[in-house]
């Protein structure tokens, strides 16, 4: 299904179920600290029930390289879809909908993603969204203070980007804004001329964002710039995001802008 440096995904049978099996590398777990994170990862894993999260089904420890089984999302990724069709507005309002109630339960749960990215949005073979990936996922500690985890830069809130331990729920929504960016433009956040250092201190700086065409709807728009906002105090929860999707007009017959 997909292979990387640390690991790769295949398909396996679990009591005559297709799963996806992550298998990451015995190379990756260089000390105890590493594989004290796989372990805190399995047990959020564990933990986390809701339909727009992926269903954790279980982990194979024995061996030198460590394996999490996870339900199978038979249309991949988000970042796969977009970059091979263009969503029409039902699906796309679904699809931002589906995400914002699986970071709304993390959210409950007092579990910070820390890396939401199209890549890490699995879709099952009705297009239903699934949040999936909690490598870098924690939960909100009492101080607030985090480890100095980065995520991925082109999703990256700019608090983060000075300060990785400034991370909080609202850096969350920072990256929800740029999903549903690419959910409208079908485009890839970071630009090709522009490398990652340069573009964080574009955001950090310049409060660069990507630009938004004019055929998106104005409901999109303001919903974008709110929850990207240089101020992570101004940027609503998911449950206000969910009040305003569920408040939206019929997806076709939006009100474009002037």
């Amino acid at each position: 299904m997909g292979y990387g440096y640390f690991g790769e995904v295949r398909l396996g049978m679990w009591r005559s179920k297709t799963v996806a099996c992550k298998r990451i590398y015995e190379k990756t777990f260089k000390n105890a600290k590493d594989i004290n994170n796989f372990c805190r990862e399995v047990k959020l894993l564990s933990e986390l029930r809701h339909p727009n999260v992926v269903l954790f089904l279980g982990s194979c420890t024995d061996g030198k390289d460590k394996i999490i089984v996870t339900e199978y999302c038979e249309k991949g990724s988000l970042s796969l879809l977009l970059k091979n069709q263009k969503l029409d507005p039902p699906t796309q309002l679904k699809i931002a909908r589906d995400i914002a109630l699986g970071m709304n339960h993390l959210h409950h749960e007092n579990v910070l993603h820390r890396d939401l990215t199209s890549a890490n949005i699995l879709l099952s073979a009705s297009l239903e969204a699934k949040v999936s990936d909690f490598g870098l996922s924690r939960r909100e500690p009492p101080d607030g203070l985090l480890s100095c985890t980065m995520g991925s830069v082109p999703w990256m809130a700019p608090e983060v980007i000075d300060n990785a331990k400034n991370f909080t729920k609202k850096s969350d929504v920072y990256s929800y804004a740029i999903i549903l960016w690419e959910i409208q433009t079908g485009k890839d956040p970071c630009p090709p001329e522009m490398s990652s250092i340069m573009l964080a201190t574009k955001v950090l700086n310049e409060k660069y964002r990507p630009s938004i065409p004019d055929t998106v709807p104005i409901e999109w728009l303001q919903l974008i710039e709110k929850c990207w906002h240089q101020d992570p105090h101004e940027r609503p929860n998911f449950s206000e995001i969910l009040n305003t999707l569920d408040n939206f007009d019929y997806p076709g017959t939006l009100d474009l802008p002037p």
